[in-house]
């Protein structure tokens, strides 16, 4: 190598190791209770989008919502030592369902998962759904919002719950 070469290459090495930071990078610390939250959240969302889910198939094989954890026959638990889980069954006129995870513990989140039947662009009956984070504590069950009046609609969260 040239005496050039080798001047510009320790050069361009001196100004990255005095560019470079000697000290240990940042480091983020995540909590244990937060740890705990986060796992507990994401199995709610879970149990709430598989109910979801089990519900369309039941609409599809059926024509009608299953009303209970029962009749889905599924493995989600109607409670864990953070979540008690339900569905809500609408009255016959409103094609629709509500799936539960209320938090037991004031720290952790609620969730509410709402299937709806509507109409696609051909005019056939599909399903719709909807996953949404309680802004508050649950203290009274929530009212499932208007059914969308076609696919694409926007679906609107019940009151004091945002969607996820």
């Amino acid at each position: 190598m040239t005496n050039r070469l080798i001047r510009a290459l320790l050069f361009g090495l001196t100004l990255a190791l005095v560019g470079c930071r000697t000290s240990a990078p940042d480091t983020v610390v995540v909590k244990p209770d937060k740890v705990g939250q986060n796992r507990a959240a994401n199995e709610a969302k879970t149990y709430i989008g598989s109910l979801n889910r089990a519900q369309q198939v039941a609409y599809l094989e059926n024509q009608v919502f299953a009303p209970s954890l029962q009749a889905l026959k599924m493995a989600v638990p109607p409670e864990t030592t953070t979540y008690r889980y339900q569905v809500v069954a609408q009255a016959d006129a409103v094609p629709g369902v509500i799936n539960l995870a209320t938090a037991k513990r004031p720290e952790l989140p609620s969730f509410v998962g709402l299937v709806y039947v509507t109409d696609d662009q051909s005019g056939s009956e599909t399903t719709v759904t909807k996953l949404c984070l309680a802004t508050t504590e649950i203290k009274s069950m929530p009212v499932l919002p208007p059914v969308p009046s076609r696919i694409g609609a926007p679906i609107v969260c019940p009151e004091n719950f945002e969607p996820v």
